[in-house]
């Protein structure tokens, strides 16, 4: 979905850039220990962000920093709180897929979760968002427009 939001804002000329899941190429690498050090995951996906500030007006990705509070298998508050502190430094929209039975595709080397997994995942992402106080949208994957006209708004209202 994240692409395909990119390409409809694109065609609206709004600059915008799509920023690629780190830990997702770590996995196509066949680095899947360096997954287990979410600190350097979260490192290398903040910097992704960060480079763009000022670059861009919208900057997509399928795999926000607050993701990272979900992965982190530490129990350090202090980590956490530092990702909802860098989180805090952008303007952020947040979108929340809901997965369904089709949700992955055949052969998908990219994931290292099954849909069970990634379901429990989400409802973890679900209880932090609303933990932390984040507002958040929950989104089918085919509702790209209902996304982009959210994105074009909140930038409409910004100005």
């Amino acid at each position: 979905m994240a692409s395909q939001v990119f390409v409809s804002l694109k065609k609206l000329h709004i600059p915008t850039d799509l920023i690629g899941e780190f830990a997702r190429e770590e996995i196509y690498a066949e680095s899947h220990r360096n997954l287990e050090n979410q600190v350097f995951v979260f490192g290398h996906q903040q910097h992704r962000l960060w480079r763009l500030q000022g670059k861009v007006d919208v900057a997509i990705t399928d795999s926000p920093l607050l993701l990272n509070i979900s992965y982190a298998k530490t129990k350090n508050p202090v980590f956490k709180d530092f990702v909802y502190h860098e989180y805090l430094q952008y303007e952020n929209l947040n979108f929340l897929l809901r997965r369904g039975e089709g949700f992955f595709e055949p052969g998908d080397k990219g994931r290292v979760h099954d849909l069970n997994e990634s379901r429990a995942i989400d409802n973890q992402i679900r209880e932090n968002l609303e933990a932390y106080k984040i507002s958040y949208t929950e989104v089918n994957p085919s509702e790209v427009e209902r996304v982009v006209d959210a994105v074009t708004l909140n930038l409409l209202n910004g100005l």
